[in-house]
């Protein structure tokens, strides 16, 4: 049986009734940074009320929360959140707690049920087809 140890699968819950968007900041596995408001936490309200959830597969992860405002930040009070090993973490409101392994299961699905938004804008030639 593989574990979500094993495939490296961090997720990441956070809850602050306040913030009405959350934003994850983050580096994975010792590389770049990604900047602020690339990846918005998802609802995740099935597994506690109220929570929010980022799922990526790394073996280590340090990141801080954005609600988007320049004065909404959770930040671990200015250390950023670390994560050295793989598994489920909820942080926020002063707490910062590894509580279980990552259900691999949820994770996939996140995986799977991402949305992808598509923009048309016809080009001036086929305004003009149109017209005719």
């Amino acid at each position: 049986m593989v574990s979500a140890g094993d495939l490296g699968w961090i997720e990441v819950y956070h809850s602050l009734p306040s913030w009405t968007r959350c934003f994850i900041v983050f580096k994975k596995d010792d590389g770049e940074w990604v900047p602020n408001a690339k990846y918005e936490l998802v609802n995740a309200s099935h597994v506690r009320p109220g929570f929010r959830a980022f799922r990526i597969k790394a073996r280590k992860l340090e990141f801080y929360l954005t609600n988007g405002s320049k004065h909404g930040w959770d930040d671990n009070q200015g250390k950023n959140y670390h994560i050295g090993m793989p598994g489920r973490y909820v942080c926020g409101q002063g707490t910062f707690d590894r509580v279980g392994e990552a259900d691999v299961a949820e994770c996939e699905r996140f995986l799977t049920s991402r949305v992808i938004e598509l923009t048309y804008k016809p080009s001036t030639e086929c305004k003009k087809l149109q017209e005719q």
